[in-house]
């Protein structure tokens, strides 16, 4: 998308303003249900601003735009925004206004701000209507799209057809699951829920679809009561033996937009539970003006955070493939180098995408590959362009963030290679965001420990050198399902959700250097327990991921013992677990690799 386009469509939003009196509107990164990525329908930030990050949020006032984004866009939102009369505004920099204090500054008294409620949480709407205070007296429409006017050639809404998840892989059937949330239900008080989060329906109900790109899931809403069970979908995506499924176990299916329709015709004496986070604005207002509700973390969201042991089984395995697939990438790419074959950032990510195809169980990628060189490096969510992509040659750092969606689990692994010779000051990075990975993998804790407290284990490396990073450590991680999952998180942000035994979570802490490199290592680690004492239960993190750090990237003067300790142990799972998979010379590869570091 070119300037000229942008500088268009925000003049053409503008004069829907005028048309609608409307002084100010918000325009989202989300759809109704609260996804990190979105149909190509719902992408109507990017659509209007050409900033691709799948995080953000555009305002737009009759003679100004603003976008919102935060740290691990910063570099890239800059790029897309160049030249265009959009002003970046950096989330969480000190001496950047917020939302709420930008529009204060701009609009006048009385002024109407306008945003589509379906396309918000009732949080953040409820946080924007803070601003409707004495001094501003501001106004609010929830019911308006004005995108709706100008795209003309928007995209339809998603109908790709579902499918029935196994129970060999699930390891629970639905009629478990929905007995387990009906315990909960009860428990909270509560005899319905609303179900908004695609993730959530999908695990629930053992199906898997392909209505949003990387994540395995279909539009749809869910009505749950301590009877019966209702899906609201596109009912053309269900095939015979789909349909088959749904009438045997009860779930009875009505079209997608019959849920607000739906929700007039209940009992009124229901008492609801529903997530204020990912409930939509819309939903969550009629519910809460028409029937008994308590909010907080979805409990679909709490049951499915925590593995069960055939799903833990099926991941281990889900690793093995995605652990040959990477391992067969990166012999490749030092061969590749070695014979000076031409290799760009997108011709990487194609063919780390092909290896991953040739696995059993794979079924798609779990989001498209960041393959960054040198200063793209630096760019957290990079995503390689005809125009930016660079040629892998010479030295400097290679980082590749990739993953796969497989029938026995979801991937997300990140490793930074080395391309020849490093600078002092990468060898020095790329070690020190070693240091910080193993710290938090070879940390033991007590029950209870939040996220928060992990955060700094991982980051004691870096801050003791006065560096860190604009992202969170760790993020859940779905059961094929979605590559970023929650509500559990290790992350600066405060989370009341405690880490527990059956969680998986990612551990990758980063250095960036703008216009240098970047570096990022990353592994998927599940919550085991480490035995107790007189002081309670103890918790530790295993690695599910299984590929070699790059040892000529390291500087083995900067690690202690025990880290090396940890690395070797690491590295010895990885060639016992895969080298029985590979052929000779890879396997030969892998070995050289994986070799045992003196102390």
């Amino acid at each position: 998308m070119n300037n000229k386009d942008t500088n268009s469509k925000i003049a053409d939003l503008q004069q829907q303003l005028d048309t609608y009196n409307i002084d100010a509107c918000i325009i989202s990164s989300s759809d109704p249900h609260g996804s990190e990525y979105i149909s190509a329908h719902w992408q109507c930030r990017q659509w209007l601003s050409g900033f691709t990050g799948s995080a953000g949020t555009l305002v737009v006032t009759k003679t100004k735009a603003a976008l919102w984004t935060d740290g691990r866009y910063f570099i890239q939102a800059e790029a897309e925004l160049k030249n265009t009369n959009i002003k970046l505004v950096k989330q969480g920099i000190a001496d950047s206004l917020d939302i709420n204090n930008w529009l204060t500054k701009e609009l006048k008294p009385n002024s109407t701000i306008g945003l589509d409620g379906t396309t918000f949480s009732y949080n953040t709407v409820k946080n924007f209507m803070a601003l409707a205070n004495k001094q501003t007296a501001f106004k609010f429409n929830t019911s308006i799209d004005l995108t709706t006017n100008i795209w003309l050639d928007r995209p339809k809404l998603p109908a790709n057809k579902v499918f029935i998840h196994d129970t060999k892989f699930s390891g629970k059937t639905y009629k478990q699951k929905i007995s387990s949330l009906r315990k909960k239900l009860k428990q909270l008080n509560c005899n319905a829920s609303l179900i908004a989060s695609l993730d959530e329906i999908a695990w629930l109900v053992n199906m898997r679809g392909a209505d949003i790109q990387h994540n395995p899931v279909f539009l749809s809403y869910a009505f749950v009561s301590l009877t019966e069970t209702i899906i609201f979908a596109n009912k053309n995506i269900f095939g015979k033996q789909e349909l088959k499924y749904l009438q045997e176990n009860k779930i009875l299916l009505l079209e997608y937009n019959a849920v607000f329709e739906f929700l007039k015709t209940i009992d009124s004496k229901h008492t609801f539970f529903i997530d204020n986070n990912t409930t939509n604005y819309t939903l969550y207002t009629y519910i809460k003006n028409n029937y008994k509700h308590e909010s907080g973390i979805s409990p679909v969201a709490e049951l499915k955070a925590i593995k069960n042991n055939v799903e833990i089984k099926q991941m281990q395995l889900c690793h093995i493939e995605d652990g040959i697939a990477v391992v067969k990438f990166m012999f490749w790419l030092q061969q590749e180098l070695r014979n000076n074959k031409k290799v760009t950032e997108i011709t990487a990510g194609d063919y780390i995408t092909a290896t991953r195809q040739k696995m059993n169980n794979f079924v798609t990628t779990s989001f498209p590959p960041i393959v960054a060189y040198k200063e793209n490096g630096a760019i957290c969510h990079y995503q390689a362009t005809a125009k930016s992509s660079k040629v892998i040659k010479g030295n400097g750092l290679l980082l590749i963030d990739s993953g796969g969606q497989y029938l026995t689990g979801t991937t997300d692994i990140t490793r930074a290679i080395a391309c020849s010779k490093l600078t002092t000051e990468e060898q020095n990075d790329y070690t020190l965001v070693l240091k910080s990975h193993i710290a938090l993998a070879s940390f033991i804790f007590p029950k209870d420990t939040l996220g928060i407290q992990l955060d700094a284990i991982a980051r004691g490396s870096l801050w003791r050198n006065k560096i860190n990073f604009n992202h969170g450590t760790g993020h859940g991680v779905g059961f094929f399902l979605c590559v970023h999952e929650g509500p559990q998180s290790i992350s600066p942000r405060y989370n009341k959700t405690t880490i527990k035994p059956g969680m998986v979570i990612t551990n990758e802490p980063g250095i960036y250097r703008d216009m240098k490199h970047g570096v990022r290592l990353e592994n998927i680690m599940l919550v085991v327990k480490a035995g107790d004492s007189e002081f309670g239960d103890f918790y530790k993190l295993e690695p599910l991921t299984l590929a070699p750090f790059d040892k000529q990237a390291i500087n083995f003067a900067m690690l202690d013992t025990s880290e090396i300790t940890w690395l070797n142990s690491y590295h010895d799972k990885v060639y016992r677990k895969l080298n029985n998979h590979l052929d000779p010379e890879t396997r030969n590869w892998l070995r050289e690799q994986t070799s045992k570091v003196e102390t």
